[in-house]
């Protein structure tokens, strides 16, 4: 258990890298925001924001939303 933090903060996953807490479970993790438009006659998914854990905040691409 003592060193479980240490193994795991150099695991990087597809929701990026694993950090725990003093208590072993995870601290956090950051997520990227999709969201679909019709562009150009089709449809895509665009990023338009995403969530910083360690910032604590959400990001968005106003332009895309607005």
């Amino acid at each position: 258990m003592k060193v479980l933090s240490s193994v795991a903060s150099d695991y990087v996953g597809a929701n990026g890298r694993c950090m725990l807490d003093d208590t072993g479970a995870r601290a956090g993790v950051d997520y990227d925001l999709y969201a679909y438009f019709e562009v150009e006659g089709g449809t895509r998914g665009l990023l338009c924001g995403g969530y910083r854990w360690e910032e604590s905040g959400f990001t968005w691409d106003n332009g895309l939303l607005g």
